[in-house]
């Protein structure tokens, strides 16, 4: 049985009856199971990615098996304009938002040069700055704006949930993932010093995934290779990752904050990987 499925028989610390939680990055793998098991746990949403289609697909099955309200939102977090909007109308349509989990993201397969090469094909210091550039906006600056939009409100109710995702390159260095990672460590970073600026109204925690698979998709090489280095010696999937954010949420964790949960199967305790090594001159 899925973690979602589970979720109506939790004991009370983990519900989020009556709550309203902004989920950034919902139309698939993490922020759509995050999405879900929230639903499930009886949390209003509001749901964002860039692109409207697979996230009303997500939304309407929410609708279809909970008594949830769900607003999707096409949205792009790197645009300032849209990330006012999202505040704008998560605030007009619920009045108040209790739960912010900053799961979009701007990854090496996403960030390109302008030559068109993946940043996930090139080294740290062949990465260009409009690589760089993209990496801090989706990473750390639109995630940040979004709590200066939502942390008020917040303040004034006396209680919140900002909830970052990061991942293991920003912990050890991967070939190709210099920007992303490098960005993905300052939203790390910035986690502890908001969990230190907003409390003790709003508890700010982050949760690191390993490498997330969705059951049946396909694994190339490369990934498979990952394997040797997980200590449960398999692959994540997403509702585990979901499983952490309510956690995070709800009141079981309200003890907790400026803290980092890893769900990656023990692979932080591993030695690097992907290092490449550069010929000798």
């Amino acid at each position: 049985m899925s973690a979602h499925a589970e979720a109506n028989a939790l004991p009370s610390p983990f519900r989020l009856d009556g709550m309203v939680a902004v989920i950034t990055g919902a139309s698939q793998n993490i922020g759509a199971a995050t999405a879900r098991l929230f639903a499930a746990a009886g949390c209003n949403l509001v749901l964002t990615a860039r692109k409207l289609e697979p996230l009303t697909v997500v939304a309407d099955e929410i609708r279809s098996t909970s008594s949830v309200q769900v607003l999707a939102l096409a949205s792009d977090i790197t645009n300032g304009a849209d990330r006012a909007e999202l505040v704008r109308k998560s605030l007009e349509t619920f009045g108040k938002v209790d739960i912010l989990v900053n799961n979009a993201y701007a990854g090496s397969s996403f960030l390109r040069d302008d030559g068109g090469k993946t940043a996930a094909s090139l080294g740290t210091i062949d990465q260009d700055l409009d690589v760089w550039e993209a990496g801090f906006q989706g990473n750390v600056l639109g995630p940040c704006d979004l709590v200066r939009g939502f942390a008020p409100g917040m303040i004034e109710a006396g209680s919140g949930s900002i909830i970052n995702v990061l991942s293991t390159a920003a912990f050890k260095p991967v070939h190709g993932q210099g920007a992303y990672g490098v960005t993905k460590a300052a939203m790390g970073m910035m986690t502890r010093y908001l969990a230190q600026d907003l409390g003790p109204a709003i508890r700010v925690n982050a949760f690191c995934p390993g490498t997330i698979f969705e059951p049946g998709a396909p694994v190339s090489e490369r990934r498979r290779n990952v394997l040797s280095s997980i200590p449960l010696g398999r692959f994540g999937v997403a509702d585990e990752c979901a499983a952490a954010a309510l956690y995070l949420a709800s009141p079981a964790s309200s003890f907790t904050t400026g803290q980092t949960i890893f769900v990656d199967g023990g692979n932080i305790n591993v030695g690097m990987t992907g290092r490449t090594v550069r010929p000798a001159a």
